[in-house]
């Protein structure tokens, strides 16, 4: 089984219908709230009308929902190991032909499948919350059952939180400001990982930054097309006196460079917009040559911690890392062993 392309068919295999499902016409409106009643079971003639319906689906979700592009990995990793299972033996018939208990058995089946492979927890659960989502979208157009709503969704422990120690994060913005190169990549490399540690940016926010989104004066960050439907929430990050350094930095060496007005923040050597594999490649970099083992992500994490250690009110740390939630913010924040000793010794009696 091929891995897929764009929309979600599976490489080399043709749709078993050539015209678009009739809810992706001209003018079509994303999900209502109030969806058909489902009132048909879940019935296929095979493999290849199903793919013509998750393309349709990664269509829509694209093109009219607005959703992101990691969303649409997210569903087409989780479809391509979904379909790969029903493409053994005789799964997939038992599975398309609208029989709910053969259903049931199908999908019991490929949890045991993906376990017995070594899936981790949460793995099986983020392969199935994909599936669910992804095949909602055109049994609800449609009125036909989720079999796979009828289930209880995996359940898997609640990640740790990865996060660096306060010196470890020291550590890597000095490494990184003696790093190789010339002073417009050394300060433009610094600038980049400071928007993640200093700003909670995530990689693609810091990607997308265009020069008007930096507002030096007012020390704010325009954060566009942030995670969420319909392209993305905006959001104003805050910039810290030392992000505001090191921006300022950059951007003389920038200008130096001929690249004042690039709309791109963040340009290559060639003045072009950098693209994701200019910051894997750096994050590897980083590993090799600190022994930190870092991600852009886990510098996430590390900026609503520090900004916890710092005392920060969680309230204001949620506006300031653009969750939705207390309950998300508490979660990217870690806690170190050292401080549970820490705050235990407050704890002082007088006898």
């Amino acid at each position: 089984m091929s891995e897929l392309d764009l929309h979600g068919t599976p490489s080399g295999l043709e749709p078993a219908v050539s015209a678009p499902a009739p809810w992706l016409a001209l003018g079509s409106l994303p999900l209502p709230r109030q969806r058909p009643r489902a009132t048909r079971p879940f019935h296929f003639g095979s493999l290849a009308e199903l793919d013509a319906e998750v393309a349709c689906a990664m269509q829509h979700g694209l093109g009219i929902e607005g959703l992101s592009p990691q969303t649409m990995r997210w569903w087409r990793m989780s479809y391509t190991q979904f379909r790969r299972f029903l493409a053994q033996e005789d799964r997939a018939v038992r599975f398309l032909r609208g029989e709910p208990d053969a259903q049931a058995q199908v999908l019991e089946e490929w949890i045991a499948d993906l376990r017995g492979r070594g899936a981790k927890h949460g793995t099986v659960r983020a392969y199935w919350c994909a599936t669910v989502s992804l095949v909602d979208r055109f049994t609800a157009m449609h009125g036909i059952w989720n079999p796979l709503r009828q289930f209880r969704r995996p359940r898997a422990s609640p990640p740790i939180p990865r996060a660096l120690y306060k010196a470890d994060a020291e550590r890597l913005l000095a490494h990184l400001s003696h790093g190789r190169g010339t002073p417009f990549l050394v300060t433009r490399n610094l600038a980049m990982v400071g928007c993640m540690v200093l700003a909670g940016l995530r990689r693609g926010e810091v990607l997308r930054l265009n020069l008007q989104d930096v507002q030096a004066a007012a020390r704010t960050l325009r954060v566009v097309c942030s995670k969420g439907r319909d392209g993305g929430k905006t959001r104003t990050a805050y910039v810290p006196k030392q992000l505001s350094m090191l921006l300022r930095a950059y951007e003389a060496e920038r200008e130096t460079a001929g690249y004042a007005v690039a709309e791109p923040y963040f340009v290559s050597r060639r003045g072009h917009r950098l693209k994701e594999g200019a910051i894997e490649r750096l994050f590897s970099t980083i590993r090799t040559r600190t022994g930190v083992q870092v991600s852009p992500h886990m510098l996430r994490h590390t900026y609503v911690t520090l900004l916890r250690q710092s005392g920060v009110d969680d309230r204001v740390t949620m506006d300031l890392a653009g969750h939705a939630s207390l309950a998300m913010t508490q979660r990217y924040s870690a806690v170190f062993s050292g401080e549970h000793l820490d705050a235990a010794d407050r704890l002082e009696l007088d006898f």
